[in-house]
């Protein structure tokens, strides 16, 4: 059940961080990593690490950079040539 919404999750918002989804469907984050972890060993879903800015007001202002897993899922595009060929795209 966990695994179909976050299928489901991914597929209506797109690239999203762990953490998102865990807030859209109310789901503990530690779970919710396990599960992606599990879907990417198995070729469901596909992540790409990116630098995360992040603005902080603390004593002064300062900024942090933490690189952050967005998750998405690999999308199929159908070439049509003379003979139709699929290829998985990331």
């Amino acid at each position: 059940m966990l695994r179909d919404d976050i299928l489901r999750c991914l597929q209506m918002h797109g690239r999203q961080s762990a953490k998102e989804i865990a807030l859209n469907i109310n789901r503990p984050e530690k779970n919710v990593m396990r599960e992606l972890s599990s879907l990417y060993a198995g070729g469901y879903v596909l992540y790409e690490s990116i630098n995360v800015v992040r603005y902080l007001k603390l004593r002064g202002w300062s900024i942090k950079s933490e690189k952050t897993r967005f998750y998405y899922l690999p999308i199929r595009h159908e070439l049509k040539d003379d003979i139709l060929r699929m290829r998985w795209t990331t």
